[in-house]
Order: C-alpha cells, then sequence, then structure tokens
C-alpha cells in the first residue's frame, strides 16, 4: 500500500471581483492580472484568506473597524469573488485515488468542469478522484477556481421565497442571515 501524499494549495493564489458581465467565471481566469479588481487578478497576500483582508492590504478600503468605515465597505458583500490558484499534480505510483479537501467554501471548479458546490460554511467537504477514471479531472497543470457567490443576495432571495422570520434583536443585524449556512460576525 502507497503512502499517502499530501499538497497543500496555500501559496500562488490570486483573486478578483466577478465581471457580472462575462456570462460564465470560467471566461474570467484568463483575465490579465492588474486593472480594476473586476478587470484583473491581483496576488492573493496569503492563503487562506479573505477579500476584505485583501482589499484592505491593497489599499482599495479602509480599515472597516476604524470610525464608521464599516459603512463604506458593505458593497463587498453585494458582489461576487473569485480565488484561484495553479497547481501541478502528478499521479504518484501506486496511487488509485485523490482526496481535494475544502473548508468554508461555497462552489468549487477545476480544469474548465464544476466539481463542486457547498452551501454550508460549517462543513469540511472532500472531492474523491478515482485517478484511473477517464473523467479524473486532475491533469498534470490544473488551475482551481472558488467562487464565492454574495451570501447576503442569497439571503434575500430565501427570504422573499420563504418569508420573513424573527432572528433576535434587530441589533443583531438583518434577520435574512438564518437562510444561509454562514458565519453571522458579518452580517449588518
Amino acid at each position: 500500500m502507497a503512502m499517502a501524499k499530501t499538497l497543500q494549495l496555500n501559496q500562488g493564489w490570486f483573486w478578483k471581483q466577478r465581471n457580472e458581465d462575462l456570462s460564465s467565471v470560467l471566461e474570467e481566469v484568463g483575465s490579465p492580472s492588474r486593472g480594476s479588481i473586476e478587470e484583473g487578478w491581483r496576488t492573493a497576500h496569503a492563503f487562506p484568506s479573505e477579500v476584505h483582508v485583501e482589499l484592505f492590504k491593497e489599499g482599495l478600503i479602509p480599515d472597516p473597524y476604524v470610525g464608521f468605515n464599516e459603512h463604506k465597505v458593505q458593497w463587498i458583500g453585494d458582489v461576487e469573488w473569485l480565488f484561484k490558484c495553479s497547481f501541478t499534480f502528478n499521479k504518484p505510483p501506486g496511487h488509485g485515488h485523490a482526496i481535494l479537501t475544502f473548508e468554508g467554501l461555497d462552489a468549487v471548479c477545476d480544469n474548465d468542469k464544476q466539481i463542486l458546490s457547498t452551501d454550508n460554511q460549517f462543513r469540511t467537504y472532500t472531492y474523491d478522484i478515482n485517478l484511473s477514471d477517464h473523467a479524473n479531472p486532475l491533469k498534470d497543470n490544473n488551475i482551481l477556481l472558488l467562487h464565492f457567490k454574495s451570501a447576503k443576495l442569497l439571503a434575500k432571495e430565501r427570504e422573499t421565497k420563504y418569508g420573513k422570520v424573527r432572528a433576535g434583536s434587530t441589533n443583531l443585524g438583518d434577520p435574512s442571515r438564518v437562510y444561509v449556512r454562514k458565519a453571522q460576525y458579518d452580517w449588518r
């Protein structure tokens, strides 16, 4: 039995705002580096990361924890965000399976194919890959694309569909947040 090998994808990440003018997020993969945050990819300062951190480190938003700056950055939750990285994969001899493990994600695409869609940030998701299968999505060179939709807009859509609910004090933020399985700390 072959020893398990681990490949951590914690370097070489890029991020950008989703360009709503493009019909598919896959069209975004080849976008140039830099430009506006909607037109070009920017290098992530760390990974795992979060878009508020990246925007702040690029000097594109004020510190949301100072004064009333929190109100100036609310637009971030209204749009979609993308993260991507490239990685090589060489099938190790004697290995028939690979497992991709994701924590805290919404949707995942790999090599022009959506391999996973999630709707619960509090779960760990695994994607088992049969390396001997012709449908194996892992190639020698791969691009992993993470597509984060607006949790705020999804919650509002579900609230419209299922109705408003009382979600504690009005000081706890928008009650539509109960319809999505997301960390509650960034709801107003």
